[in-house]
């Protein structure tokens, strides 16, 4: 979620037509912070939810539901917070602004990112983690089964090596 954010940082810098500067740099550090939060809360109901035996896709959807006020209020609240800042017409603040703007526009990016990618993302991981369980059982079952085909190719392969005078560099193995 955080390369997310950041895309959202730079676009917001190209957008208002300023540079990125170390100021910008530790509004990353901040945005990243919040979106992390936004995102462990997020992930923190949905493992519960699954524990509990609800589906994957209505366990995120429960979960982004049931956190949505939460993950809301905290980037609204962030963004409202450092917003005047933005239209400060101050010296003083115009040394901020490149902060501010990865911060406000990092953090409104990412919130819908949280709200609606991270579920689905989610969702797909459980799908896959699935999907590889299915495909390591199956092999689990045909390795255990004893293969008559791989006894002979087993057997074949013993047979060819020891007549083989290639295998043995070109003499006769003694001990037949």
């Amino acid at each position: 979620v955080i390369p997310f954010g950041l895309v959202g940082a730079i676009f917001g810098h190209w957008l208002l037509g300023f540079d990125v500067t170390m100021l910008s740099i530790f509004g990353f550090f901040g945005l990243s912070g919040i979106v992390i939060n936004d995102s462990i809360i997020l992930v923190t109901v949905y493992k519960e939810l699954r524990q509990q035996g609800v589906a994957a896709m209505d366990a995120a959807v429960e979960a982004s539901c049931r956190r949505m006020r939460a993950v809301l209020l905290t980037s609204v609240t962030t963004v409202v917070g450092v917003g005047p800042l933005l239209f400060e017409t101050a010296l003083q603040a115009q040394f901020l602004k490149p902060m501010v703007i990865s911060l406000s526009f990092g953090l409104a990016f990412a919130t819908g990112i949280v709200l609606f990618l991270l579920p689905a993302f989610l969702t797909g991981m459980e799908s896959v983690r699935a999907r590889f369980a299915a495909v390591r059982s199956d092999l689990t079952a045909q390795a255990a089964a004893p293969s008559p085909s791989l006894a002979l190719a087993a057997e074949q392969s013993r047979a060819l090596t020891d007549d083989d005078p290639i295998a043995y560099g070109g003499r006769r193995r003694l001990d037949r």
